[in-house]
């Protein structure tokens, strides 16, 4: 296959042995974090920063339990990290294939919901991990078409098989969406590089393929671009203007996530625009735009 080979893993894999992920080519992981509001992958914090430190772009996924608060679920996620997460680098997925006897339109509101916390907080849209079947039967498609794609489709073992053949791809797309991003093409396929689990090793590894080879890989976790510096110590912003927007992203593109109200002081956490705008804990803020001052920053 000339499409960009990777792996996703759990707690069920262990402490991955990340000699061998270099060994066989892995070009991209992606690693359950958390499930709901409540869950913390046991193994999340000891195969994250190791994926970074040999430079493999990662990926962080949350089980959604639609019907839970997106707020809760993503201050569980948020808290996974422990600050090792970077902005440029590294993305998020929403795992959605829970139903929970909840309807369609919950389902397909949990996830824009959580979307939009994710966005707000990690500056990047999440990608949208599923099945195209559960996808047509449990949320409106085109409402969340502007999410990027990680489709699971399977080869099946047939029962002389140890392991399963990885589907040859592409994936079937579900309605209300024109691509994918990432194929899922095997959960049978033959492990390489997990660790022990209560003492033994898991027999079954999930295979992913990029929908693009290894320069794509890279271009799309912006490898060669340097992490933006921090923001300067010790800043604050004060609002000049009655009910602010606050947005999920710095520019005017991005959606409205709050009110800032006239007088309220914040920590500047980040800067992005030619400092025009300021991202504090609840999202971005503008401080100058279409020659408008809005708030000023200065010294805490």
């Amino acid at each position: 296959m000339d499409r960009a080979f990777g792996i996703d893993v759990s707690r069920y894999d262990g402490a991955l042995d990340f000699f061998a992920v270099t060994a066989w080519g892995v070009e991209f992981i992606a690693m359950r974090s958390t499930i709901s509001w409540g869950y913390k992958d046991p193994f999340f914090l000891t195969n994250w920063p190791q994926a970074r430190a040999r430079a493999i772009p990662r990926m962080a996924y949350h089980v959604l339990y639609p019907g839970e608060p997106a707020r809760k679920q993503a201050d569980n996620l948020e808290a996974a990290f422990a600050g090792d997460f970077d902005t440029v680098h590294d993305r998020v997925v929403i795992d959605a294939e829970l139903e929970h006897d909840c309807s369609r339109r919950v389902i397909t509101d949990s996830i824009f919901n959580l979307s939009v916390e994710i966005e707000r907080r990690f500056k990047n849209l999440p990608l949208l991990y599923s099945r195209t079947e559960w996808l047509n039967r449990c949320v409106y498609g085109a409402e969340l078409s502007h999410l990027d794609l990680w489709l699971a489709q399977y080869l099946k073992r047939w029962p002389w098989q140890q392991y399963a053949d990885e589907h040859p791809g592409p994936p079937d797309i579900p309605t209300g969406f024109t691509d994918f991003r990432i194929h899922q093409t095997g959960d049978k396929t033959p492990t390489f590089c997990a660790g022990p689990v209560e003492g033994r090793i898991k027999g079954n590894q999930d295979y992913d393929r990029f929908n693009g080879d290894r320069a794509a890989v890279r271009a799309y976790f912006s490898m060669d671009q340097d992490a933006p510096p921090p923001a300067p110590a010790g800043l604050v912003v004060t609002n000049l203007t009655e009910g602010l927007n606050i947005r999920s992203g710095p520019s005017i593109n991005y959606l409205v996530v709050g009110k800032l109200q006239k007088g309220a002081v914040r920590p500047v956490l980040d800067v992005s625009g030619a400092e025009s705008w300021v991202r504090i804990s609840e999202g971005w803020i503008a401080r100058n735009h279409a020659g408008v001052t809005y708030s000023e920053v200065g010294p805490g």
